[in-house]
């Protein structure tokens, strides 16, 4: 389903519905979904997954906004190289790997249930109630990374 106002799109992506992905494909089929953006457009994304796996490779894409909701799901994310972006993790029973590409600075704040994070802590010591790189403030490129997790495994690299 595609809708467009003035300058936004909304894109929104679903199964054909539950009742013909069973009977089509059988029940433990799992659905592959293969998707390309512009890269060359400066792009706020917003992704509800639900329970899922997924890859999601952002490296050379020019993100400005991330926001992420997943429930019992398994997600690998590398952000965007280059450019200053705001990511919102939102996670339920989940596992989540966000990769820092080199030269990327960040600053990492989570707000955490039951959940275990291995973050790297020589590239983002904590500094307060954040992990931070020393250059964040004046870096061209970084990320300002906010997570909210309840029964989660979160690794940052």
């Amino acid at each position: 389903k595609v809708s467009r106002n003035g300058d936004k799109l909304d894109v929104t992506m679903r199964p054909m519905n539950d009742f013909m992905s069973f009977s089509m494909f059988g029940a433990n089929s799992p659905l592959h979904w293969d998707v390309a953006l512009n890269q060359n457009i400066p792009t706020s994304l917003r992704l509800s997954l639900g329970a899922n796996k997924s890859v999601l490779d952002l490296r050379d894409m020019k993100i400005t906004n991330l926001t992420l909701e997943t429930g019992a799901s398994e997600t690998d994310i590398t952000l965007p190289a280059q450019g200053r972006i705001h990511a919102d993790f939102d996670l339920g029973a989940a596992s989540l790997t966000v990769t820092i590409p080199e030269g990327l600075s960040a600053r990492i704040h989570a707000s955490l249930g039951v959940a275990d994070m291995n973050i790297d802590k020589v590239r983002f010591p904590r500094t307060g109630n954040y992990y931070q790189s020393p250059d964040y403030e004046t870096a061209a490129n970084a990320a300002d990374i906010n997570i909210n997790a309840g029964a989660a495994s979160i690794k940052i690299r």
